[in-house]
């Protein structure tokens, strides 16, 4: 969803170390999951505390439940996107960070609008693979009467039980979360960064993220 890419440990006057400070004043209030590919994986307390309520103020826990883990590996997947281009781009990216708004990919990306071009997009890309693969398996199985539409208005349209069930749960939240991170055309979302990168080369650095943010 949102990712960073300054080098929170420079102290350049551009908030790079007050935004180091705030990432650790996160971590501190964050739960550690595990680290995966050489990422550090930590959840805030916070997370923990809306998974709850929304499980409380709904009906069907098991179906809370079921839509906040797809929600909650998807959103994760998204930020690996994130990492793991940053990294083969030359850039350093160690920790993600998850929380109820989404999810923080920490990146230090290379200064250079390719650079940045890839880290941004390859986290959107990821939820494009996830939703083209569970369209794709239930168009084989349901092609008379498919239980999700590329309609954003519309992005499910009948009840499936089972697996394929579970795969248009999966489709439609990949589906909104590229929408919404694509949609959202300003800083620091991924549509407003890709939207100041291709600014850059035009109005110079500076100028691109006035214009994004």
């Amino acid at each position: 969803m949102g990712w960073q890419d300054r080098d929170y440990g420079r102290g350049d006057g551009g908030g790079g170390g007050g935004m180091r400070y705030a990432m650790n004043q996160a971590s501190t209030y964050a739960v550690p999951i595990g680290t995966y590919l050489g990422v550090s994986v930590t959840v805030h307390w916070t997370f923990f505390l809306v998974l709850l309520w929304r499980l409380m103020a709904n009906g069907d826990i098991w179906w809370s439940l079921r839509w906040s883990v797809l929600l909650f590996l998807s959103v994760l997947l998204h930020e690996f996107g994130h990492v793991l281009a940053c990294r083969k781009v030359g850039g350093r990216a160690n920790e993600i960070l998850m929380w109820p708004l989404g999810g923080l990919a920490f990146c230090d990306a290379p200064q250079t609008p390719w650079a940045q071009f890839m880290t941004v997009v390859w986290g959107p890309l990821v939820n494009v693979i996830i939703a083209a693969a569970c369209f794709s398996a239930l168009l084989m199985t349901h092609a008379g009467q498919m239980p999700v539409s590329l309609n954003p208005f519309a992005m499910q349209t009948a009840y499936a039980a089972g697996v394929p069930g579970l795969l248009a749960d999966l489709f439609v939240v990949n589906y909104f979360l590229l929408l919404f991170n694509l949609v959202l055309v300003f800083y620091p979302f991924d549509g407003g960064r890709l939207v100041q990168i291709g600014l850059w080369k035009m109005v110079g650095y500076v100028r691109s993220m006035k214009f994004a943010t």
